[in-house]
Order: structure tokens, then C-alpha cells, then sequence
């Protein structure tokens, strides 16, 4: 069994509600594709995945947020973008 899998059996075993977020995608359509497989097999995928940037690394590296390193770059727009999604997704 395999790591999302397991915990999938544990979400549904305990009855709460779940998105799965793509994180590290590739440029390019790849990480629809794998959305739509997931989506397939029964998987609740968020709409909104993360690209795999260079700049997240470099957050990684020091520990700063995106919005600390590079604020108006692409992948402080990935994390706006996630956060609305998730804020809409629970109508907050």
C-alpha cells in the first residue's frame, strides 16, 4: 500500500473531508494530467497544484517564506493561489 493510499484509509476511516494538493509539479501539463488520473481513481484533487521552483528551494535553504524571498515573483503567486483555493474550497 502506498503512502497516499494508507492515508486516505485513514481520512475516510475517520469520516473527514480531504483535498489532495500537487506539490513540486513540473512546468508544463503533466501535473493535470496526474490530476485527472487521481481524479479517476476516486481521489478528491484540489484544482490548484504547485509548480516546482527554483525559488522554493532557495526558502528552503535560508528558511524564509516565499513572500520573504522573492514577494512578487512565481511561486509566492503559487501560494496566493493555493491559499484561495483552499479558503474558497472552505467557504472561508
Amino acid at each position: 500500500m502506498n503512502v497516499i493510499t494508507s492515508t486516505l484509509d485513514l481520512i475516510t476511516r475517520a469520516g473527514k473531508p480531504y483535498s489532495i494538493v500537487l506539490n513540486a509539479t513540473p512546468l508544463g501539463g503533466r501535473a493535470s494530467h496526474v490530476m485527472e488520473l487521481m481524479r479517476g481513481q476516486g481521489f478528491h484533487v484540489l484544482g490548484h497544484h504547485i509548480t516546482r521552483r527554483v525559488s522554493l528551494d532557495y526558502c528552503n535553504d535560508d528558511g524564509r517564506t516565499v513572500f520573504e524571498y522573492d514577494p512578487d515573483g512565481k511561486a509566492a503567486q503559487d501560494i496566493e493561489e493555493l491559499y484561495k483555493t483552499v479558503a474558497q474550497t472552505m467557504k472561508m
